[in-house]
């Protein structure tokens, strides 16, 4: 796993749970609430990819970006990584804008925003 100190590497617990399904057909099967499946990097090392995202950072470049930031051993990001977290972003953004607000009562929201008048003379 990539952290935003150096790479670590952990093993999951291997559980055998043939016999409690047996005996149990609504037995839930474990879960890490520490360690969730799938997880190749922590929020921090997300973090930094969204933000080499957001400063214009081009998809071929992330990978360089990463392993100059992380060392080699922080594994490869590919283009096609970079997309589907473009898209995933994408969707998050887009859900969060077209939420109705009138589920909830609000004192007041707040909105920011830049204005610039800039003029070409």
């Amino acid at each position: 796993m990539l952290t935003g100190v150096e790479p670590i590497t952990l093993r999951r617990p291997r559980v055998d749970e043939r016999e409690a399904k047996k005996e149990n057909s609504t037995h839930k099967p474990f879960t890490s609430g520490v360690l969730p499946r799938f997880l190749r990097r922590t929020p921090s090392v997300e973090g930094v990819v969204v933000t080499l995202y957001l400063k214009g950072v081009s998809t071929n470049d992330f990978d360089e970006a990463i392993r100059t930031i992380y060392g080699d051993e922080a594994g490869s990001l590919s283009p096609s990584t970079v997309s589907h977290l473009k898209e995933a972003w994408y969707g998050e953004y887009e859900s969060g804008r077209k939420r109705t607000l009138s589920s909830n009562q609000y004192a007041y929201i707040w909105a920011d925003g830049v204005y610039l008048n800039a003029r070409i003379e």
